[in-house]
């Protein structure tokens, strides 16, 4: 509940006014992220981190590598799917952020298991930042995309999946 109460604060605050707290309020929050918690505890959270970067990205820049690690990990949920779409909202504000997009390409293919969320979010860094990649990093993208592919075998029963890795491959 204070989760959500925090939530509410930050979205009715100031841009000017949460820049005195956001680092004492996020610093918190992605800790929390690491335990174990209830699928709308997690939602919660997730939302507050979202709102926070939304309204404050540049003064969360120290805590980059760990919000999308956060967001990852939500993007990776088992608990409901509802999880995983605050996890790839969040990581849709986060994208444009992060200077550097090769560690995000190794984060995400190292963490890619077939799942559409996880596609996705490669599909986004590959439109949105492919331009900022490093051949390595496409490579990596390819090579995770086409692995998954083949093990999977092409399953024809999930055409939108196939139809992702198809515009990754091109």
């Amino acid at each position: 509940l204070s989760s959500l109460g925090l939530g509410e604060l930050v979205g009715v605050m100031t841009p000017e006014s949460l820049k005195l707290y956001v680092v004492k309020i996020a610093g918190p929050l992605i800790r929390i992220m690491g335990e174990t918690f209830p699928s709308a505890f997690r939602i919660s959270i997730l939302t507050t981190l979202e709102k926070l970067v939304e309204k404050q990205g540049l003064v969360l820049r120290p805590f980059l590598p760990q919000l999308q690690t956060c967001f990852i990990k939500a993007l990776k949920s088992t608990q409901s799917i509802s999880v995983q779409g605050v996890g790839a909202r969040a990581w849709q504000i986060l994208l444009p952020l992060i200077p550097k997009i090769d560690p995000v390409v190794n984060e995400l293919t190292l963490n890619y298991d077939g799942s559409l969320p996880l596609l996705e979010q490669l599909y986004a860094v590959l439109t949105k930042r492919g331009e900022e990649m490093t051949l390595m990093g496409v490579q990596k993208v390819l090579d995770s995309a086409v692995m998954k592919a083949l093990e999977e075998g092409g399953r024809e029963e999930d055409e939108e999946e196939n139809g992702k890795i198809s515009i990754l491959l091109c």
